[in-house]
């Protein structure tokens, strides 16, 4: 029987939700916020730190402990080290899929486990399995199947992608099977109003405000190229680094009138090779 489950708590509505639907249905819930970047913005605050105190707030509200783990170091060397090797290699690797496959679904989940004793841990994501909600189809011996959120707008299976068996037939995800405006309302009418009122945060945390090509400015150096026009041939313009263009992206290339789209990257030449239409340059093949 499921009994002790470790819910992580981010400060955001979801997470708030998720441990909030595992205390009614019974669980012996334990709260923990997962720091995993520290930097602060223009104005010399951290915004981990006020998502830690939401996040206390939720757990005080909802009388459920809430423990800080640190994993900052593990997402710098599993986490972000790899997807700046990448960036400079002409890739765009996702930073949810790496931070789910290596700090919440593996740090954070053998923490759980270990530590805390957990049955299983869960988490705000909206997705389910075949285990069901709350792993009321468990079979000890069984592989699990990650399954689409009913929510699809909201679904998120494909960050999830990448987590393995062992992790993933332990995992409850109590928003699988809600509609995020249902998700609200149940904050709400829970006395979490000023987390169901919260802005949403849809960024990555290590950029904050910032935009991405000033990001990564700071720690790949520019390396000027080449756009290419695929149709003519044509140099029509120069970019500043091929870790700033992904596929399918829109270029803002000086002297054109016309939007251009990042098409593919060439990493020996340093170019980038663009369409004004993408759509039309793909095959679909059934």
């Amino acid at each position: 029987m499921m009994r002790n489950v470790v819910v992580g708590i981010s400060g955001g509505v979801d997470s708030a939700v998720a441990a909030f639907l595992l205390k009614i249905k019974g669980f012996n819930v334990t709260g923990v916020f997962m720091k995993n970047w520290d930097i602060r913005d223009e104005t010399g605050k951290c915004m981990v730190e006020k998502d830690y105190d939401d996040a206390r707030w939720i757990c005080d509200k909802l009388k459920i402990p809430l423990i800080q783990v640190n994993f900052v170091k593990e997402y710098w060397n599993e986490v972000f080290s790899d997807i700046v090797e990448k960036y400079q290699n002409g890739y765009t690797p996702n930073p949810d899929i790496l931070c789910n496959k290596n700090i919440k679904f593996d740090k954070f989940f053998h923490l759980a486990r270990n530590r805390f004793q957990a049955d299983a841990i869960a988490t705000g994501h909206y997705a389910k399995t075949s285990f069901g909600a709350y792993l009321e189809n468990y079979e000890a011996n069984k592989n699990v199947r990650l399954l689409q959120a009913q929510d699809s707008n909201k679904d998120q299976t494909f960050f999830l992608s990448q987590v393995p068996q062992e992790t993933l037939r332990h995992c409850m995800f109590p928003l699988g099977t809600h509609l995020k405006n249902h998700v609200k309302m149940m904050a709400t009418e829970a006395g979490l109003c000023q987390i169901a009122r919260k802005k949403e945060s849809m960024g990555i945390c290590f950029v904050g405000k910032r935009e991405f090509q000033h990001f990564i400015s700071e720690y790949i150096a520019d390396k000027p190229g080449d756009y290419i026009d695929l149709d003519s041939g044509l140099l029509i313009g120069k970019h500043d680094g091929i870790h700033k263009r992904t596929i399918g992206q829109r270029c803002n290339i000086s002297g054109c009138l016309k939007p251009y789209y990042v098409f593919s990257k060439d990493q020996e030449s340093n170019t980038v090779i663009v369409v004004v239409q993408l759509i039309q340059h793909y095959t679909v093949i059934f």
